[in-house]
């Protein structure tokens, strides 16, 4: 995705809701910072009163005006820290909530631009450092600015000529602070990008675990993986550099003026034109100030890297949706299907500029089973996808019912398909939550009734739970066969009135494939269906047959044509 930068006002939506807790942790940092002031205020009387004039009245006040302080700044500094702890992890949830649901919204050439491993590092990574970003400004930011704001009052209130003076150093602090800033930026940005090459990579080892073993890849595999660490490695160390060389900067800058101040007030005591305890208040206060000054370079490096993290989130977050809805009504055609399906010179070329389909012109009626045949990456699967607006056609348009399928609501044209691809994916749930996916509100009589359906019900029965067993990742814990049945009685189960059968037995077992089969003769009862394969035993359903090739049709035939030789494509394909 292209790196530009975002305006990090668009945090601010974010904090509705929250004003109160923000309110009450805003009063808390003032609180904190004056008391951290008065702390350094008392100084004064203490060498003045006590240990110079022997002030026992001043003495026995103190002994309760100390720890009075002291829990009152304790207090407020938790409720601060609670409150903007609270605040940022609330905040890090929202916007990974609406990050997630901006990803289920967007449409497949979406996704197949983007690596999965970069967006789920953008919606924990690059959020997690925003979250801290919002927790740590507040925290340091704010609340030592306020400090050095009430530290500078009481050494104005010294003694304003040597407070005047210090002010002149001011400009070189926030020369170091800018000039830090722009590199930090930049250099945050290209670690995060590397993090989520790292991600990457790993995800494609996991992936990929048994192709790297059987072909002994593990040494090319970690030598490609060093070569990304490493680069994440040295971006984290410049980072780390520019990150503790500011504060030391700062730190040398306030030794000289401390050394001034010494230097400078020390003769003035010398003198007798200052009190001891005013020059010691003014020098400890002096010391107090440049404490949270160095927090506020260090801080800045906590700021970058979020607003690094937040140029990558926004980047997912206001990315345009590709398919837009129709205007109708969600409830206007809510699953009804009355007529049938029209392809009018339909075409479409990827984002890359590869055609995947080319003047496609197609009729399905209502309660046809009609199959779809043709070479790997002929354009099959495409035009499967093209129906339920996984993609929008470049060219051309797909009726239902009479009706423009971008003038849908996309809710209600889902609502009348269900797959059944090739790989059938289940989620880490149980198998009755995988197989009421498409109709949440199902009983426990109608999960099992679309199981039985499906031929899974027997398998159901011995696993140790039953529907409660867990299918575990992608459904591991099952078999290729026993997953496609769970797929199968979730279409059975959605009563969705067209069918999309996506070469449905293709990797399957004879033992498993004739399971299959039944199941999908049960579900084909009665419903209009695409059945793409290669196999004559899954478009025995058929009737008509629909060849594909290069993205075109090429040839329209039925199934005993097939077996009677007269369609010759077809049937070369068959053999091949």
């Amino acid at each position: 995705m292209e790196h530009k930068p975002s305006d990090w006002r668009e945090l601010f939506p974010y904090m509705r809701g929250r004003w109160d807790d923000f309110s009450f942790a805003a009063f808390s940092m003032g609180v904190v910072a004056l008391l951290s002031s008065v702390s350094m205020g008392l100084i004064k009387p203490i060498i003045d009163q006590i240990f110079i004039d022997k002030d026992v009245d001043m003495l026995r006040d103190l002994a309760w005006i100390v720890p009075g302080i002291f829990l009152a700044k304790g207090v407020f500094s938790y409720f601060l820290n609670y409150l903007i702890t609270k605040i940022g992890h609330g905040i890090a949830r929202d916007i990974r909530e609406e990050l997630v649901g901006r990803l289920l919204l967007q449409d497949h050439a979406f996704h197949n631009r983007n690596k999965s491993s970069d967006l789920l590092s953008r919606a924990t990574n690059d959020i997690a450092a925003v979250a801290n970003m919002t927790m740590n400004v507040p925290l340091f930011a704010l609340r030592d600015g306020l400090t050095v704001v009430f530290l500078l009052a009481l050494i104005f209130y010294l003694n304003a000529r040597f407070a005047a003076l210090l002010l002149f150093t001011i400009p070189v602090f926030a020369l170091i602070f800018v000039t830090f800033t722009k590199s930090l930026r930049r250099v945050t940005y290209r670690a995060q990008e590397l993090i989520a090459g790292v991600y990457s990579i790993i995800a494609e080892a996991i992936d990929g675990l048994t192709m790297i073993k059987i072909y002994l890849y593990e040494r090319a595999w970690l030598g490609r993986f060093s070569r990304q660490n490493h680069d994440y490695y040295k971006a984290m160390v410049k980072f780390q550099r520019l990150t503790a060389l500011s504060p030391s900067l700062m730190e040398f800058l306030s030794g000289v003026v401390i050394t001034w101040v010494l230097w400078w007030g020390g003769i003035e005591v010398i003198r007798g034109s200052w009190s001891a305890g005013d020059f010691l208040a003014f020098l400890g206060a002096s010391f107090a100030a440049y404490q949270p000054i160095k927090h506020l370079s260090q801080v800045n490096s906590i700021i970058q890297l979020g607003l690094a993290s937040w140029s990558r989130v926004a980047q997912v977050k206001n990315a345009p949706i590709g398919i837009v809805a129709g205007l109708e009504q969600p409830s206007a055609r809510d699953g009804e299907f009355c007529s049938g399906i029209v392809f009018e010179d339909v075409h479409l070329i990827y984002p890359d500029g590869r055609g995947a389909l080319e003047g496609i012109d197609l009729k399905i009626s209502k309660g046809e089973v009609l199959g779809l045949a043709g070479p790997s990456g002929s354009g099959k699967s495409t035009l499967a996808m093209l129906l339920a607006r996984f993609y929008d056609p470049t060219r051309g348009a797909i009726l239902i019912d009479g009706r423009n399928i971008r003038d849908w609501d996309i809710s209600s044209l889902r609502k009348l398909f269900a797959f059944v691809t090739q790989d059938a994916f289940l989620f880490d749930d149980t198998i009755a939550a995988n197989i009421a996916i498409g109709n949440p509100q199902a009983g426990p009589g109608e999960i099992e009734a679309a199981a039985k359906a499906a031929n899974a019900w027997e398998f159901i029965q011995r696993l140790p739970r039953g529907l409660e067993t867990v299918a575990g990742e992608r459904g591991m814990q099952l078999s290729a066969g026993q997953r496609q049945r769970i797929a199968i009685a979730r279409a059975v189960l959605k009563q969705a009135p067209i069918l999309i059968l996506d070469e449905a037995t293709s990797n399957l077992d004879p033992e498993s494939e004739e399971l299959v089969l039944a199941a999908l003769g049960n579900l084909l009862k009665g419903k209009t269906a695409i059945v793409i394969s290669h196999r004559i035993q899954t478009l025995v359903n058929t009737g008509r047959i629909v060849v594909i090739e290069r993205g075109r049709i090429i040839e329209e035939t039925t199934l005993p044509k097939l077996m009677s030789g007269e369609s010759g494509r077809l049937a070369a394909l068959m053999r091949a």
